[in-house]
């Protein structure tokens, strides 16, 4: 009997502290939030990740990552999308998506390859079929035109991720993925 109280007091506990972290974690994307206003940069839509949340400002042509540590620090970065030069999908630690000022690559990705459930993808880079995979791992990489911050991998799925989660984390990706399309795209345009 003690055992079945001690473990009912284990999960209580447990549950209680994820809580709290979620509150506080919440608390620090408030924060980095408010100060990316004073930046002048608000945000249209806001994908909240593991430790990190990835924003778009529509209005001012800009991306903003937010990134925090241990739910006490936090940091903020800001790029123009004429600062973007090529954005990359990275599923199982292969890359089945690319696309660059220059070119685009990708099997089934291309059309649209991020399929729901509980994150099958399709196709890969020969743009062959591999039939269904199971992802462990799903980032988007970003680069850009700089030498001193040449690029960023925002992860999506890892292999820590909730089963719940992964289909809706699938979706953002496939999302920023179509939005990184068309900001690099934008940025063809001969004006």
């Amino acid at each position: 009997m003690w055992a079945v109280i001690g473990i009912i007091a284990f999960i209580i506990i447990a549950v209680l502290n994820s809580n709290i972290n979620k509150k506080k974690e919440q608390q620090i994307l408030d924060i980095a939030t408010n100060e990316l206003r004073r930046k002048n940069f608000v945000a249209t839509e806001t994908t909240k990740l593991d430790h990190k949340a990835l924003a778009w400002d529509k209005e001012q042509q800009k991306i903003a990552l937010i990134t925090y540590y241990q739910l006490q620090n936090y940091s903020t970065e800001i790029f123009n999308y004429d600062a973007i030069r090529d954005a990359e999908i990275i599923q199982n630690g292969e890359t089945v998506f690319k696309k660059s000022t220059m070119r685009t690559v990708g099997g089934a990705v291309v059309g649209g390859v991020l399929l729901g459930g509980a994150g099958a993808i399709v196709g890969g880079l020969s743009g062959g079929s591999k039939g269904e995979e199971k992802i462990n791992s799903l980032s988007l990489k970003i680069y850009f035109n700089s030498v001193d911050n040449p690029s960023k991998t925002i992860e999506f799925i890892n292999k820590l991720t909730l089963q719940p989660d992964r289909e809706r984390l699938t979706k953002e990706a496939e999302k920023w993925k179509d939005r990184l399309i068309a900001i690099i795209d934008m940025g063809k345009v001969v004006t």
